[in-house]
């Protein structure tokens, strides 16, 4: 951790983005999705820097587990798989968009 924060630092990182967080909470039980949470939470509080989860439905267990993390992840955001049609397109524009007025 000590290493990630100092990588953090001086890449001057402004948002951390872990994806596919659904792995961390498939495998082990409450007691291991409750010390994946709380390492977020830990990051986050250290680092100072904005954090988003990433994954499917399964991640959930990750913030329902840990009340303090749910608490830090105020919003969740449901995506439909992303195609070629004009809609999808303009949904992920606004996605990005609304990610990149955060980080300014």
């Amino acid at each position: 951790t000590y290493q990630l924060l100092t990588l953090l630092k001086k890449c001057k990182t402004r948002l951390i983005i872990f994806d596919e967080v659904n792995h961390l909470a498939d495998r082990g039980g409450q007691k291991s999705h409750y010390m994946v949470g709380d390492w977020i939470k830990s990051l986050s509080s250290e680092s100072r820097i904005p954090i988003a989860l990433a994954g499917t439905h399964a991640a959930k267990v990750l913030w329902m587990t840990n009340e303090q993390v749910g608490d830090r992840f105020h919003e969740a955001i449901q995506l439909r798989p992303l195609c070629h049609s004009g809609e999808d397109r303009k949904e992920l524009k606004a996605v990005l968009k609304a990610f990149s007025s955060l980080i300014k």
